[in-house]
């Protein structure tokens, strides 16, 4: 659960991405949100295009990486049971995982 500025509570996640959100909110980093695939992989996104991620699809992490070098607000992350995905960015954009 994500509260405030860069807030946090968690339980029952990975070590690394508990880490990941406590390194963030000793940072003072805005943190905007984390996601967790079927398959134990997580993102957390941050700032204005930040993100710590482990296990991610490739695609989605040349998506992330793409929009960061691009300078697009990456704003959020969100995965299907399935392991498809979207990225939301900017004031309106969005990337999604290939449909089936």
């Amino acid at each position: 659960m994500l509260y405030g500025k860069n807030g946090f509570w968690v339980q029952g996640i990975p070590q690394a991405a508990d880490e990941a959100l406590t390194d963030l909110n000793d940072r003072n980093e805005e943190i905007k949100g984390t996601a967790f695939t079927p398959d134990e992989g997580w993102v957390v996104v941050y700032g204005t295009n930040g993100f710590i991620r482990i296990g991610l699809p490739q695609d989605l992490e040349d998506a992330l990486t793409d929009l960061r070098d691009e300078g697009s607000e990456i704003r959020q992350v969100a995965f299907a049971p399935d392991g498809s995905w979207v990225t939301l960015f900017g004031s309106s954009g969005y990337r999604h995982s290939e449909l089936p």
